[in-house]
C-alpha cells in the first residue's frame, strides 16, 4: 500500500551463489512535492510491505531502514539470519513461539532511532550483534534457548535496557546495573544450561 504520486514500488528477484533466492523490495520516492509530502504527514496513504512467509520454509530478514520502521514477528518459522541497517526510524521484532530451529545470526546496526526486540530466546541465535548509535534499545533475550550464544552488545548516545531469564548461564553482565546471577541449584540439573556470553559497550541496565 502506497501513494503512487510520490512513490514508486521496486522489487528485482536473483539467484544467490546457494541458489537461494533474493528477494529485493523498496519504495522511490518520485515527487519532490512539499504538498504531498505534508499530506503523507497529515492523514496520507502509508507507504507499507507486508510480507507472509509459509512455515517450513527457510528465509533471511537483510535491509537497509532509511527513514520508517520494519515490523516484524518470526515466531515459528524458519528465519535463518535477521540482519537490519537502521539508518533512521525503528525496528520492532517479535519471537512468540521458538523458531523451527535455532537462527544463525540476528544483528542490527543503528544509526539514528529505537529498537525494540521481544522473547529473542525463542530464536536461540548462536551471535547476537546489537550496535545503536543515537536512540534507545529496549533487547528481550528470555524465551526457550537452545543453545549457547555469543551477544555483543553497544550503545553510544542513549541507552540500553536489557531483560534475561534467570535460569541461563550468563557471562559478562556482573557490571551491568541490575544483575542478578543465575538461580542457585540450577548447576545440579541433568540438562545442561545454556551459555550467554556477553560483551558489553555503553550504558545497559537490566530489567
Amino acid at each position: 500500500v502506497y501513494d503512487k504520486r510520490t512513490y514508486a514500488f521496486e522489487e528485482s528477484r536473483t539467484t544467490s551463489a546457494d541458489g537461494a533466492t533474493v528477494w529485493n523490495l523498496g519504495f522511490r520516492k518520485t515527487s519532490r512535492s512539499p504538498f504531498l509530502a505534508l499530506r503523507g504527514l497529515f492523514g496520507g496513504t502509508r507507504s507499507t510491505i507486508e510480507i507472509s512467509v509459509p512455515d517450513g520454509v527457510p528465509y533471511s530478514i537483510e535491509g537497509v531502514v532509511q527513514g520508517g520502521s520494519l515490523q516484524a514477528e518470526i515466531g515459528g518459522t524458519l528465519c535463518r539470519e535477521v540482519d537490519v541497517d537502521l539508518q533512521r526510524g525503528a525496528v520492532v521484532m517479535s519471537v512468540r513461539r521458538p523458531l523451527a530451529e535455532p537462527m544463525r545470526r540476528f544483528a542490527i546496526a543503528s544509526n539514528q532511532g529505537a529498537n525494540v526486540v521481544s522473547s529473542l530466546g525463542n530464536a536461540s541465535p548462536r551471535e547476537v550483534s546489537v550496535d545503536c548509535s543515537m536512540g534507545a534499545c529496549v533487547l528481550d533475550l528470555t524465551g526457550e534457548w537452545r543453545n549457547d550464544s555469543d551477544i555483543a552488545l553497544g550503545v553510544s548516545l542513549g541507552a540500553g535496557v536489557l531483560t534475561v531469564d534467570e535460569d541461563v548461564d550468563s557471562s559478562g553482565l556482573e557490571d551491568v546495573k541490575g544483575f542478578r546471577p543465575a538461580l542457585a541449584g540450577s548447576e545440579d540439573s541433568e540438562i545442561p544450561r545454556p551459555k550467554l556470553r556477553f560483551r558489553i559497550d555503553g550504558k545497559w541496565e537490566m530489567q
